[in-house]
């Protein structure tokens, strides 16, 4: 489980598992989480054509779990991620994001700063 805290406009686009200035860090929800390995094992997948993910704020830590060294690969044809690093006060996230991504043969191939996109090229 997972706390993610509520906007603090009700006008405002979605929670947030990052506390930021723009959710309210007193009101927050469980959500239930799955690592991709689970969620591929239970609809019994060997490849993903297309992933999109978009986890305010959980992306960093998701992309260090599936791209694990002593883990099993993850067969990703295309990967497109909205990245939160905003959130954070250092730019260290998004820069240890890209070299995860890199070791494992992705390279952005289009998109902006916020919303890369990524290719598996081997």
């Amino acid at each position: 489980m997972e706390d993610f805290y509520l906007p603090i406009r009700i006008d405002y686009v979605s929670a947030s598992a990052i506390k930021h200035k723009n959710v309210d860090k007193n009101h927050a929800i469980k959500v239930e989480m799955k690592t991709i390995r689970i969620i591929m094992k239970e609809l019994g997948h060997q490849h993903i054509d297309i992933l999109k993910m978009d986890i305010e704020g959980l992306e960093f830590q998701v992309v260090n779990d599936m791209m694990n060294l002593d883990l099993d690969n993850i067969n990703i044809g295309l990967f497109c991620v909205e990245t939160h690093e905003r959130f954070f006060e250092t730019r260290d996230c998004i820069h240890n994001f890209y070299e995860t991504l890199r070791n494992k043969n992705f390279y952005d191939c289009y998109g902006t700063e916020r919303e890369p996109m990524f290719i598996k090229i081997e």
